[in-house]
This record gives structure tokens, C-alpha cells and sequence, in this order.
């Protein structure tokens, strides 16, 4: 194989790898390596699917009009700081992706100081993009932004990952790192860092769904405008958020079939407090477990709706000094009486709430407040501590209330407010909670469910293998016939039914939590799965070596020879 390089015009070098001549144009794959802003848009227009233009390091590249990206064309540099495009002229974008398939983005940092433009990149209407290793700063533009990459309208099945945003549009209530809109589905945003925006960091919204947002940070949110760190608004259904590290207010808005996993939102030491570290409005089908929220947040979990809201799973979340509420749900007070209905609210931790001056005012320091319009809620096994107001607060038209196995413990204010049969609801379940410490520790009695409560049952799941296929099925009591069953699996997005099929990718512990219900009745139960590594076998010839076991017609002969061996040895 023969390396042949050909320079074409000023600041563009082709290399190519060949085995006969070169280069016949789209009849092999070449590099283009390019060494002035001005060549660039001319390699691109000269390369075909498959090329790719190269950008070295250290070279000054300053761009005078946006870059149009070309199907299956690749644009690399030499890494985040050593390959750097800087603008000057009249123009608003770095790099756009307009109708186009492909096309690969890759160690370059787009530097906007001083040049006015709103956006690093744009893309609309095209799928299979790979944005990774970019870096892109300093927009400051008068577009709707400005923003480190918007997809726009409709691009799918692409990637943006282990990329750099900061100081994008500071002073302006629309500033963010990444906008994926529209009906942009299937894009992955992983492994990101955003610092420094005018209103957040990730978003997704009106159609974009079945959306990956893993393992990204994101500080310095909302210096002009509310401080959403992750949001997911309208319709972004079948979505999955998790790992993720940012200074406040994951939001969930108006979607459906979204797991919220494992993320970390606020700071111990946060002196600026948004208004929500977890925020749920008007979803369906909904997971939420495993959340840290740490200081820095009026309402440690908002979960609202204007429409009737139903099917979520709360479990696990650790909450801890927030200012107004630990933890807040309400239906909306509306003459439609919509509803948040079906929740269960499963070993969280909610504590040491602060009661202190926060984004909305001076806060009450309550730790979990019903404010209205829930219905059907199950709140097994949860933690209300130490807070400055009190610790569960019943407040407004509520029913089928359900409180078991909970401990609310050291807060100032009541325990439970109120605790008269009168002001609660008509059925009440109140069994085996602890309430001590508090300012009042009375409690409430069990009142009502006069057709008493249905349960359903998960069946022991003996250990799994990384990749084992196995179905998951639930049992419901005598003539509980439910209207749905929601699960969480501990991966993936939540899913439906009455048995499904899990495949568990990685080894550890998963908790599965399944949520079933029907118009009176909701049920729930959990089961831990041991998921352990495939076993690793080497294949020589006539033989095969299991995890340093000789293996000779099966792990049953193998388990024999170790026998013989023992007993010999004896």
C-alpha cells in the first residue's frame, strides 16, 4: 500500500491510501488535510462519503462564513485546544448540518471571543451524526441561544459525547450548551461537560424522544435565566437520564416512559439556590430512583401537573437541605380536578430541610407536603428527618392515602400536620410509622379502605448471567385485575405489563420495582437480582479452559477432575 500526498491550491494537502494511482475522485477514501480556514469549505466540497478533512494542531484557523457540512464526510482535528477555529465577518454559526447524513465531528475547539456568533453547530434534517471531542466557547450572538450545538429540527441517530461548552450566552435567558428539538429522536448525550450558561445545560424538547442524557456535568446554570441543568420538555417519551452530575433542577415535563436514575443535582456548599433539584410536571409512567439532591434547591422534588398524572415510581432518592420543601406533590386546582394519582414513594430520604430565604422567598423547611389533588398514593419505608418546619404535611383534598413502615424523626414542626380524622382523607392507611422528636409527635389513625388493599407479588429470580435473557412476571391477589403494571428494572425505560423480558447488560445488583394499580387499588413489590459475569472461556485446540478450570466435556466433568484432584491430594 502506497501513501501519496497531492497538494491542490493554497492550504490543502490530499493523502491518500491507495493501491494503484492517486487520486480519482470518489473512488477511494482519503484524507484532506487542510491548513487555513479559507481551504476548508473547498476540501469539503471536493471530498466524497468517506473522506475525511484533517485540521492540524497549531495552525490558525479563522473562518469567514459558516462551514456547510457534506453527507458522510468527516471534519477531525488534532484535539480540544490544539485545533482551533476562531471567527471574523457577518455570519452566526461555525459548522452547519443542513439535509445532510454522517458526518463525524472530532477534536476541534470552536472559539467564538469577540466574533458575535450564537452557535458552534447547527444540524437539521439528517441522521447519524458523531459529535465527539469538541470543544466550543465564548458565544455571545443575538439568536435564539446561543448554544454550543443545536439540533434544530429532525436529526436522528446521532451522538454527542466527551465534548466542552462554556460561557454560551451568559446574558441571555435562552443560553445553553446542547438543544436537541423537534422531533430529533434517538440521540445519545453522554460523557459532556457544560460550564457557564445564561439559562442550563442539556435540552430536549417537543418530540425529541427515546433520548440517552448519561454521565454529563453541568455547573454554572441559570447566570441570567431559572438554572435547568437537564430538561425534558414535551414529549421526549421513552428517555433515559442517568449519571449525571449538575448544579440543579433536572426537569421532566409533560413526557412519558422516562427513567431518571442515579443522578447527583447541587452542592453541599451551594449558596445559590434555583428552584428544584428533581422536577416532575404532567408525566406518565415515570421512574425516578436512586437521585442525590444536595443543597441549593427551593424544593428538593417538585412533582405538579395541570394534566391528570398517573403510574410514577419514586424510590430510593436521597434529599437533603432544601429550602421551602424536601419533597412537594400537587394536582392542579383546577374545576377539572385533575390529579396526581398512583405514586409510590418508596425508602427515600428526605432531611434536614432548611427553611431559609430561597428562590421563591423565605422557605417553610417541611420535609414531604401533600398540597392537594393526590390520589392513591403509597409511601412505604421513607425517611422524614430533621427538618426546620414540619415533617409530613397533609394538606388540601387528598384520597386513598396510604403511609407504611415510615420514620419521621427530630423535625421542629409537627410530625404530621394535621392528624384529626376530619381534615383527612375519607380512607387513610397509617401502620407501623414511627413518629419521635418532632415539635408534636401525634399521629393519625387509620381510617376508611373498607374493601381493604390488593397486593401483588414478584417471584424469587435465582442468579443471572451478563446477556441471560430472563422473563419477569408479577402475580396479583384474587381478583385484582390491574389497570397497569409499571416496572423499573433498575436499567433501561420504564416498561408495561403484567410479565416482560430483561436482559441485564453489566454485572452488580439491580432492584426491580414493579408499581400495579387500578382505579382504587395500587400495589407494589421488589425483588433483587445478581447479575455476574459471563464466563470467560479461552478455546485451544481440543480443549477448552473455564475461568482456569480445564474443562473436558462439560463443567460436570470439570467439577469431578477437581474432586479426584482434592482426594488425591489427601
Amino acid at each position: 500500500m502506497t501513501r501519496i500526498g497531492m497538494k491542490l491550491g493554497v492550504g490543502l494537502v490530499i493523502v491518500c491510501a491507495v493501491v494503484a494511482a492517486c487520486p480519482v475522485w470518489g473512488q477511494t477514501t482519503r484524507t484532506v488535510t487542510v491548513r487555513t480556514g479559507a481551504a476548508i469549505q473547498a476540501a469539503i466540497d471536493l471530498s466524497a462519503p468517506g473522506d475525511t478533512v484533517e485540521l492540524l494542531g497549531g495552525d490558525a484557523y479563522v473562518l469567514s462564513g459558516k462551514i456547510n457540512a457534506k453527507s458522510g464526510v468527516n471534519i477531525v482535528g488534532a484535539g480540544i485546544g490544539q485545533t482551533v477555529l476562531t471567527a471574523t465577518g457577518s455570519f452566526d454559526r461555525f459548522i452547519e448540518m443542513e439535509g445532510v447524513n454522517n458526518v463525524t465531528l472530532r477534536g476541534l475547539t470552536m472559539d467564538g471571543t469577540g466574533s458575535g456568533l450564537s452557535y458552534g453547530v447547527v444540524a437539521w434534517n439528517g441522521s447519524g451524526h458523531t459529535i465527539d471531542r469538541i470543544e466550543v466557547k465564548e458565544l455571545s450572538g443575538p439568536e435564539f441561544g446561543p448554544l454550543g450545538v443545536y439540533f434544530s429540527t429532525n436529526v436522528t441517530d446521532s451522538s454527542i459525547t466527551n465534548s466542552e461548552f462554556s460561557e454560551i450566552g451568559t446574558d441571555a435567558d435562552f443560553g445553553g450548551g446542547i438543544r436537541v428539538a423537534m422531533q430529533s429522536k434517538r440521540v445519545t448525550v453522554e460523557g459532556n461537560t457544560v460550564t457557564n450558561t445564561g439559562r442550563g445545560g442539556i435540552f430536549f424538547n417537543d418530540g425529541s424522544s427515546d433520548a440517552v442524557i448519561r454521565n454529563n456535568t453541568v455547573t454554572g446554570s441559570g447566570l441570567e435565566a431559572f438554572g435547568l441543568g437537564i430538561e425534558l420538555q414535551n414529549d421526549v417519551d421513552g428517555s433515559v437520564v442517568e449519571g449525571n452530575t449538575i448544579d440543579s433542577w433536572l426537569s421532566v415535563d409533560n413526557s412519558q416512559r422516562v427513567a431518571v436514575r442515579d443522578n447527583k443535582i447541587g452542592s453541599a456548599t451551594a449558596t445559590d439556590f434555583k428552584f428544584a433539584g428533581l422536577e416532575l410536571v404532567d408525566v406518565t409512567h415515570v421512574v425516578l430512583a436512586d437521585n442525590d439532591v444536595l443543597r441549593g434547591t427551593d424544593v428538593g422534588l417538585s412533582f405538579s401537573g395541570q394534566e391528570d398524572t398517573e403510574g410514577v415510581i419514586v424510590a430510593r432518592n436521597e434529599i437533603t437541605r432544601s429550602n421551602t420543601f424536601s419533597a412537594q406533590l400537587q394536582g392542579d386546582d383546577n374545576e377539572d380536578g385533575n390529579v396526581l394519582a398512583k405514586v409510590l414513594l418508596l425508602e427515600n430520604k428526605l432531611t434536614d430541610g432548611l427553611g431559609g430565604t430561597g428562590f421563591v422567598g423565605d422557605g417553610f423547611g417541611d420535609g414531604l407536603r401533600l398540597n392537594a389533588n393526590v390520589e392513591d398514593l403509597l409511601a412505604v419505608g421513607n425517611e422524614i428527618t430533621g427538618h426546620a418546619g414540619q415533617g409530613l404535611s397533609l394538606l388540601g383534598q387528598n384520597e386513598r392515602l396510604r403511609f407504611i413502615d415510615n420514620e419521621i424523626k427530630n423535625n421542629a414542626g409537627d410530625g404530621v400536620h394535621p392528624t384529626d380524622g376530619a381534615s383527612l382523607p375519607t380512607d387513610l392507611q397509617w401502620l407501623n410509622n414511627v413518629v419521635s422528636g418532632n415539635g408534636s409527635d401525634a399521629q393519625p389513625v387509620s381510617q376508611g379502605f373498607a374493601d381493604g388493599f390488593q397486593t401483588v407479588s414478584l417471584g424469587a429470580v435465582g442468579e443471572l448471567e451478563v446477556g441471560e435473557a430472563v422473563t419477569l412476571s408479577v402475580t396479583p391477589s384474587l381478583g385484582f385485575v390491574p389497570d397497569a403494571v409499571l416496572w423499573d428494572l433498575g436499567y433501561g425505560t420504564p416498561v408495561l405489563g403484567l410479565s416482560v423480558d430483561a436482559v441485564f447488560d453489566g454485572p452488580g445488583e439491580y432492584e426491580v420495582t414493579v408499581l400495579a394499580y387500578d382505579d382504587l387499588n395500587v400495589a407494589y413489590d421488589t425483588v433483587m437480582i445478581t447479575v455476574v459475569p459471563e464466563p470467560a472461556t479461552l478455546t485451544l485446540t481440543g480443549l477448552s479452559v473455564l475461568l482456569g478450570t480445564l474443562r473436558l466435556g462439560g463443567r460436570r466433568r470439570a467439577r469431578r477432575m477437581a474432586e479426584a484432584g482434592s482426594r488425591a491430594a489427601s
